[in-house]
């Protein structure tokens, strides 16, 4: 089961309830969560033997009223199943799913999307008004830093199609942040929605649940951050950093199961460009240096994505 910050929280395990039953040919699985377990949202992946059983239906109980919901048999071997009330905040229990199997191997899926069919979207320091990159101050002729500040890079977009937690994979608790950002408008202002607009139009919406389905079960293992010369990267830039994901580092529910205090949680790079890491190749004649960043995972990179204005290093 997922917490309600959308991470794998084998804690909660215990409060899934579950009675399977034969009705005519199907088997019929019904989840109950118990011991006034759930808050914002319920979501879990029922396994089973997919060699032996298919899962055909899958339906909601009432436990909660839900902003947004989904089931997905789209995994062999898992039926994911997800409702989040952002609103709600009293513990209840009781019946939540009812999903019914026949007899038979699963049937064939359609291929899964590619992971990485968007690209990075760049923004320096979450919260900020405006898309503006940091400046940092060198002295050329050698590797003396007269000053500079750390950059604070937010990546969002190139994750897997619907990883809005960004713990590296689209599961069903990506269901989380999409119900508790859902009416957010991403804008100069705040950029907090990028994380849960999966189809990336600028607006957390009932829509944004479909990429999600699309891409559950795909990953993301990293994102490298790269320096060059302009906007237009040629693929021989530098590497600076290389940011890892990976779900055993993920957030957990140690960091707590506030659904509105999402601060900490999205993870990004913070990072200072030294002047050893400038090449001559990557910058421009007056100084500037663009980042950019894409990401691995899902069998293939994600497309580069490139900082909307450069990080400039003048003399001092």
């Amino acid at each position: 089961r997922y917490n309600d910050r959308g991470y794998r929280d084998s804690s909660l395990n215990s409060s899934i309830d579950l009675r399977s039953f034969s009705e005519g040919t199907k088997t019929v699985v019904e989840i109950s969560i118990m011991d006034d377990a759930a808050h914002a949202s319920v979501a879990l992946d029922l396994h089973y033997d997919a060699d032996r059983m298919s899962p055909v239906s899958a339906s909601f109980s009432g436990l909660l009223e839900s902003d947004v919901e989904l089931s997905s048999f789209k995994q062999p071997g898992i039926v994911a199943i997800g409702q989040v009330d952002a609103d709600n905040s009293v513990p209840f229990s009781g019946s939540f799913a009812r999903i019914e199997f026949e007899n038979g191997p699963m049937r064939a899926q359609s291929a899964a999307g590619d992971g990485h069919s968007n690209a990075v979207i760049f923004a320096y320091g979450e919260g900020s008004s405006t898309l503006s990159s940091p400046w940092s101050t060198f002295q050329f002729g050698n590797s003396t830093v007269s000053d500079s500040t750390p950059a604070d890079y937010m990546f969002w977009g190139a994750f897997a199609g619907g990883d809005g937690n960004q713990d590296g994979e689209s599961n069903i608790g990506d269901i989380t942040p999409l119900g508790i950002l859902l009416g957010k408008t991403v804008g100069d202002s705040d950029f907090s929605g990028a994380k849960a607009d999966y189809d990336y139009n600028t607006s957390v919406n009932i829509s944004d649940i479909t990429p999600l389905a699309v891409h559950l079960g795909e990953s993301t293992s990293a994102i490298e951050v790269l320096l060059g010369d302009s906007d237009t990267f040629s693929g021989s830039e530098t590497v600076v950093a290389t940011h890892t994901w990976s779900s055993g580092s993920a957030p957990s529910a140690s960091t707590g199961t506030s659904t509105t205090d999402w601060s900490g949680v999205w993870m990004h790079w913070n990072g200072e460009i030294t002047m050893a890491q400038v090449q001559a190749a990557d910058t421009n004649a007056d100084g500037t240096v663009f980042v950019a960043a894409r990401s691995t995972g899902s069998g293939a990179n994600g497309p580069l994505s490139v900082s909307p204005t450069a990080v400039t290093y003048v003399a001092s």
